[in-house]
Formats: structure tokens, sequence, C-alpha cells
């Protein structure tokens, strides 16, 4: 890139002054990648004919993230979480490929990861920014990365798949049942793959699919009222007595003020990691949450600013390191240990008193679902 077309332009800070110090990264490089996936892309549908998907979701998947990509990455930037792809693609590809679930899964994982990654990939680049890392260093280790990354992540998958005896089965001795994201990807080639968005909006559950009516409402009146609500306060204020005007003011346009520091995307994501767990796996979270990004940012500033993600950092490699151990130590050959730490979660819902309510055999009549299809 030259002067003209640099991603600095228009930046005038410390950061950037010193960055600019560094040749940038091209844009071919990117393109390269980005061909190269594509043909293998086209290169594993076309090969793997047990995948029973089309050349063109290829095309699709490409194209949705396209559109969605920029505000995707926006509100990650500025709120740390995102919406995936995940839905959209399974309700567009469950209507166009009914009852072929390995196609839905494949366009699902490749529809979701493109977003995803990208989102990782910007993060990086920012803490890349932050530290003062040259552009094509953070490039090069991001592409080596990737590339060990899929080769101990398959190694990882086979010797799972392989050499862990009842892997994914309730009473696997060492609990490795997939209890979350497995089972959710595997449900969610059922429904919206071999049953199909059709069935399930048409005879299933016909009610659902007003629910994507009440978001887009839910979006326009959360938007309305925080755009609009200051100016029929204060028309509020002018027009009606002090008597009238003060208690109204408590009750309707104080929350309304609050509404701000508010969005409902981030609310619902927050609900939808709980699920389908309980509050045990996020109590925690939130006391840490509360005290380091409210108490300390607002009290111990300049603490907070030296530490606070040099500390994340390192607690979440410390979790990496701790789950290798605790594999190889009391898992993978398992090994006995009681205390109130590891009992406690046993004697709950996420434990063996929830297990019971799971769908692990097949009922009597010998199918699931309605009796009669309309």
């Amino acid at each position: 890139m030259n002067d003209e077309t640099s991603i600095y332009d228009a930046f005038d800070d410390p950061f950037t002054n010193l960055m600019r110090n560094y040749p940038e990264v091209p844009d071919w490089w990117f393109l390269m990648i980005a061909s190269v996936s594509f043909i293998l892309a086209i290169v594993v549908v076309t090969n793997w004919p047990q995948l029973d998907t089309p050349v063109w979701t290829i095309f699709f998947v490409i194209g949705l993230n396209l559109v969605f990509l920029i505000p995707m990455s926006y509100l990650y930037a500025i709120s740390g979480t995102t919406e995936g792809l995940n839905v959209v693609t399974e309700l567009v590809v469950g209507y166009a490929l009914p009852g072929r679930p390995e196609a839905l899964m494949f366009v699902k994982a490749f529809g979701y990861n493109i977003n995803g990654q990208a989102d990782n990939y910007i993060s990086d680049q920012k803490m890349g920014f932050y530290a003062k890392v040259p552009p094509r260093a953070m490039y090069r280790g991001q592409i080596m990365s990737a590339i060990i990354t899929a080769l101990v992540a398959y190694g990882v998958v086979q010797f799972a798949d392989t050499q862990i005896p009842g892997i994914c089965t309730p009473d696997q001795e060492s609990k490795f049942n997939c209890a979350n994201g497995s089972q959710v990807y595997f449900a969610s080639s059922v429904v919206w793959g071999a049953i199909g968005p059709k069935r399930i909006f048409s005879q299933i559950y016909p009610a659902m699919k007003y629910c994507f009516l009440l978001g887009f409402i839910l979006a326009l009146v959360w938007w309305t009222t925080k755009r609009f609500g200051s100016y029929v306060r204060e028309a509020c204020r002018a027009a009606l007595p002090a008597a009238v005007f003060t208690p109204l003011n408590v009750v309707v346009f104080t929350p309304i003020s609050w509404l701000k520091h508010v969005h409902p995307s981030l609310v619902f994501n927050g609900l939808l990691q709980w699920a389908p767990v309980n509050l045990t796996y996020f109590t925690g979270g939130l006391y840490l949450s509360f005290a380091f990004m409210f108490y300390l940012r607002r009290y111990k500033t300049a603490w907070w600013e030296k530490y606070n993600y040099v500390l994340s950092a390192g607690l979440t490699g410390a979790v990496a390191f701790s789950g290798i151990i605790i594999f190889f130590a009391v898992q993978y050959h398992p090994k006995t240990i009681s205390w109130w730490g590891v009992d406690i979660v046993s004697n709950t819902i996420d434990g063996g008193t929830g297990q019971g309510a799971r769908l692990t055999a097949m009922p009597p009549k010998g199918y699931f679902g309605p009796d009669s299809w309309s």
C-alpha cells in the first residue's frame, strides 16, 4: 500500500504514528487466502458426496456474510459480543434443502465461521496494534497459528473419537458426554435439516414464526424510545403541572434514560450464553466483571489500565493449561476425586439429577413428533 491508501489515514494519535513506521499488509495477501479457502470449500463439497451439499451453498454463504460482516464486526468492536449467522443459514438451507441434515451441518459451520473468524482476526489485529507488533509479523503469526491449530484440532478430534470409549454418551465414565455444543449441533441438524423449518413453523410450532416479527418490532420500539424519549420528556415537562410530571418522570422517563446503557442484542446474547446450563456457570464471572469493569475501572483506574487485560489474558491461558493437566491427570484415565467443589455439581441439574430428563432412547411408538402430518 502507498500513503494515499493507508489504513492509517485520518488518524493522528501516538499509536498510529508509531505503526506508520512498519509496512502494511498488501490486499493481495488477504485475497490469496480467500481464494484458496474458496477453492478448497468447493473441492470438499464436490468430492465428499456424503455431505450431500450443492456448490451453490458456498456462494450463498459468502454472499450472506458479505452483507452482515461489517455491521456485526462493528457490534463486536464496541460491545465484545456479536450475532452469529448460524440460525439464518439454518433457516435458509432448511427451506431450500429439506431432509438433508448433512448439508445443513456443513453450511452452518461454513456460514458461521466466516464471520466468527473475521471477528477474531480483527480482535487480534487490535491487540497487535496496541502492542505495536508490525502488521506483517501479525499476518505471518496468524497464518501459522491457523495452520497449526487446524492440524492440532483434527488430531484431537481423531484421538477423541478413537481413543475415548463411549464418548458423547450419557454414561461416559470420564463425563465426556458432549453436553452442550455437540448435542446442540446435532439437534440443529435434526430440527432444521431432517425435519425442516417448513414443518416446524407450519405444523409443530406454528406460533413460533411470529417471534421474527416480534424481534423486529422490539428493535424499532427500543430505538424509537431511546431516540425520542428525551423530547417527549421535555414536552411533558412543559405541558404538565409539576404534581403530575414528577411521578410520571420517576415511573416512566427515568427508566427510559437508563436505556442509553442497554442494548437488546447484548441482553439476549447474555441469556443465550446461559442455555442450557444454569447460573452456577456464570455467577462467579458476574462478580468478577462487576469488580473489574465497574469498581476497579472507576476507582482504581491506573491499576485497571495497566493490569486488567494482562490479567485477563493470564487467566485465559491458565484455564487452557489447567484443562490439559486435568484431562491427563484425572479424566483420560479416570481418578475419583471427592470434595465439595466436585460433588456439588453432580448433585445439581447439570449433574446426575438432570440427566433423567434427556431423550436418549426412541419412544415406544418408534419415532418422535406427531402421529400424522397435515
